[in-house]
């Protein structure tokens, strides 16, 4: 209970040496580090704020759409027109990434907060029903993205569609009782 109302946490984010971000089911808020201290709420922010990212000049928090605020002022930017369910990870590349539920992985230039958005041939894999952290992963050795979709696992190598033809690994058939969950593969 942090705002007077009944509040459960989603995610947690370092913006320097003195704040972070806390987002909950209730609006996005600042934290002062030096004694964890509960600043105010982001402008703008309420109800269900999940995942959030830290670029060199903002903080993108998803909300009902992405909101984008500037990192030195915690004032906001703009609102995002690309929507996503699941984010943010960044690739080798520098570009930050997100999905939807819809067959897409979205790319964010960190600079500009440019959208690219790749079509993908199946689902990422999500849950709906709770929030869960990121469903997607970036690669710690190559420039690409892993995500689940049912009992697979892929590895989009970016820039290569031909690397989605096939799963990268599966849960064999014939165990019955095991699916990704929550984060999946993080």
């Amino acid at each position: 209970d942090i705002t007077g109302v009944a509040t459960q946490g989603r995610s947690f984010a370092v913006v320097n040496d003195k704040y972070g971000i806390f987002t909950t089911d209730n609006g996005a808020f600042i934290v002062g580090l030096t004694n964890l201290t509960l600043g105010p709420q982001l402008p703008g922010t309420s109800g269900e704020c999940t995942d959030i990212a830290v670029t060199d000049d903002y903080i993108l928090v998803r909300n009902s759409q992405i909101k984008v605020y500037n990192k030195d002022k915690f004032t906001f930017v703009k609102n995002l027109e690309t929507k996503i369910n699941t984010g943010f990870v960044y690739s080798k590349d520098g570009n930050l990434w997100g999905a939807t539920s819809t067959k897409k992985l979205v790319k964010f230039n960190p600079k500009t907060l440019e959208t690219t958005v790749i079509s993908l041939p199946v689902n990422v894999y999500m849950n709906d029903w709770v929030y869960t952290p990121c469903a997607i992963a970036a690669s710690p050795t190559d420039n690409a993205i892993f995500f689940g979709s049912g009992k697979n696992i892929y590895k989009y190598m970016i820039g290569d569609a031909s690397s989605l033809e096939e799963p990268f690994a599966f849960i064999p058939e014939n165990i019955k009782t095991y699916n990704m969950y929550g984060a999946g593969i993080a």
